[in-house]
């Protein structure tokens, strides 16, 4: 083979390499920004020192009523929500939401285990010392945007 009929196949092998991607991302659609509807958000708490027996019951809280917590997401708008901590950050968590822009807070529930699950925060995390972190990259699925799109459409069909 020839150096110049290498560079050929190199060059045609290269581009359809490029064409090959290029087109899988345009038949996947992938995102790098979250859709304009949806909100992505990690949050970081400070836990009062004291609280962490309160911090244990409060999870076992939400675990004991994990069906009706997440049936309060609904009226939130809320998709995802998790919380999560690190072994060596005991005092330090971390909460993760991902949910539509249009949603109610949890401060404007009138749900019992909503009251109850804003007891717990007021009484675990320490006041004035919430951060939300920079989203700085947010990849979505065609398929979970697409339903997330649908879900709006349907809610917003139904007022």
């Amino acid at each position: 083979m020839t150096r110049h009929s290498l560079l050929v196949l190199t060059i045609g092998l290269f581009t359809g390499l490029l064409t090959g991607v290029g087109g899988v991302m345009l038949f996947l659609q992938v995102r790098t920004t979250p859709p304009p509807h949806l909100v992505v958000r990690l949050h970081r708490f400070a836990l009062r020192p004291d609280q962490l027996d309160g911090y244990a019951q409060w999870q076992a809280f939400l675990h004991a009523r994990h069906d009706d917590a997440v049936g309060t997401l609904e009226r939130e708008h809320m998709y995802v929500e998790a919380m999560f901590r690190e072994s060596h950050e005991p005092f330090t968590l971390y909460w993760l939401e991902v949910r539509d822009d249009q949603g109610a807070t949890v401060e404007t529930s009138d749900s019992g285990l909503d009251i109850k699950h804003r007891e717990y925060m007021h009484r675990v995390l320490l006041p004035d010392n919430h951060v939300v972190m920079t989203t700085e990259n947010v990849l979505v699925a065609p398929f979970i945007d697409h339903a997330i799109a649908t879900h709006r459409s349907d809610t917003h069909a139904s007022l």
